[in-house]
């Protein structure tokens, strides 16, 4: 139809009513969804590879770069082993002055049975010190082997612990027989302070020993193992026959047990406890220091039997009388103290005290203790699709907790694992 102009009528269309150029996103269907993420997780594996390829190259060229200029002498350590049979000097030559500190002190390992134990130990001393490339794995592998030396002489490495952990306590113990202590703090007060002190020296002894029995590179976690001692010692104070002149030394005696478990539970392979770069490379100062620590160690000796002598507060020189006769109040204390107490609230603070962190970070995730860090990643990622709280759209507001707290434990386990991870490297 025409308008009076005599021209075509146009109709105006509106910009709302114009067909629209724009593409929308296309649907991906189910099955490639699923190639997609197969295809990410392949690339996320590969990238994994590459990086657990990288670390073992880099751990490579670090022995490297730490091994020693001079290699140490199988022959020439025997040698000295048989030749110095009063003084370590054997373990001097191989960079282990800890160890020939506590073993000077300590009549050359108890009497001389260290030095017996260490003339087996020799070889795998010097291939510590030596580190040829590819040693720090088979060392770790040694270390996790049933059959190593390690293992055979694991029940003396334990005794010589629990016997530094004691020595060094009752020094402590000895130290602080002063009546002017009880006097400004009272009894009770005083023995307190006389059982922290010792269980903290006594602590630092087992750490110290225990690294140097039949061991290379291990470590131990001090404050994991002073908690060993203090729930036993807590047990013991908790009771109330506990006299404050006889009890130091009875709980010391008693709670070194406990920390020689805290040294067990808490050891591991370290391999930045190198014996050829730990030392001062001069040996002047090294001997400075070696005879330094030895007279100092007896003057503080002299000093715990003199004051022992002058006080009558019971922890006397005459230590084996003593042992003897409250070796079953010992005892007693704890049958008294675990009678005063519920059995689950026992058996939480002791499964708590022997809680490893990264044991039951391996067990959450589901793998083993040793696994790479693409397994531990790879078992995270798994565990986190089930439990994650964004998963739960149907949960109920208890249940969306519960996974919040599931997330927050899988996230911990990781970081626990992966920091062990780095620790090693």
């Amino acid at each position: 139809m025409a308008e009076e102009g005599g021209g075509p009528r146009h109709r105006s269309v509106s910009p709302s009513s114009r067909p629209s150029t724009v593409r929308r996103p296309q649907l991906h269907s189910g099955s490639q969804l699923l190639e997609g993420l197969q295809a990410a997780e392949a690339r996320l594996a590969r990238l994994e590879a590459e990086r657990e390829a990288a670390l073992a190259e880099v751990t490579k060229l670090r022995e490297a770069a730490l091994a020693p200029a001079k290699q140490k002498s199988v022959v020439t350590a025997y040698a000295l082993w048989l030749l110095c049979p009063l003084w370590p000097a054997y373990a001097f030559y191989l960079g282990r002055d800890v160890h020939c500190w506590l073993y000077t002190i300590s009549l050359n390992g108890f009497l001389g049975i260290g030095w017996i134990i260490d003339g087996f130990c020799l070889p795998w001393y010097v291939a510590d010190y030596n580190a040829l490339p590819g040693y720090s794995a088979k060392a770790k592998q040694r270390m996790e082997s049933r059959l190593s030396l390690g293992v055979v002489f694991s029940p003396v490495r334990l005794i010589f612990t629990y016997a530094m952990a004691f020595c060094f306590g009752f020094l402590v113990i000895s130290l602080l027989e002063s009546k002017t202590l009880d006097e400004v703090l009272g009894e009770s007060q005083a023995l307190n302070v006389r059982v922290f002190a010792s269980l903290i020296a006594a602590t630092m002894g087992a750490s110290l020993m225990d690294r140097c029995v039949a061991s290379v590179r291990t470590r131990v976690r001090p404050l994991m193992v002073l908690g060993f001692g203090a729930l036993v010692a807590s047990i013991l104070l908790s009771g109330d026959s506990l006299k404050p002149e006889d009890g130091p030394t009875m709980v010391l005696s008693v709670s070194s047990f406990g920390i020689v478990a805290g040294c067990s539970q808490t050891r591991q392979f370290d391999l930045s406890r190198s014996p050829s770069r730990g030392t001062p490379s001069r040996l002047l100062p090294r001997m400075l220091l070696h005879g330094g620590g030895v007279l100092t160690t007896a003057g503080l000796a002299a000093a715990a039997v003199h004051l022992s002598e002058s006080s009558h507060t019971g922890t006397s020189h005459e230590l084996p009388k003593l042992l003897a006769s409250q070796s079953g109040n010992a005892w007693q204390e704890i049958k008294d103290a675990f009678a005063n107490r519920s059995f689950s609230s026992i058996w939480s603070d002791f499964v708590e005290a022997m809680r490893d962190p990264g044991a039951d970070a391996a067990s959450l995730l589901g793998i083993k203790r040793g696994a790479s860090a693409a397994e531990i990643r790879a078992a995270h990622r798994r565990l986190a699709r089930l439990h994650h709280p964004d998963k739960q759209s149907s949960a109920t507001e208890e249940e969306h907790g519960a996974a919040e707290e599931m997330m927050r434990r899988l996230n911990n386990a990781k970081d626990v694992l992966l920091s062990e991870l780095n620790s090693e490297d």
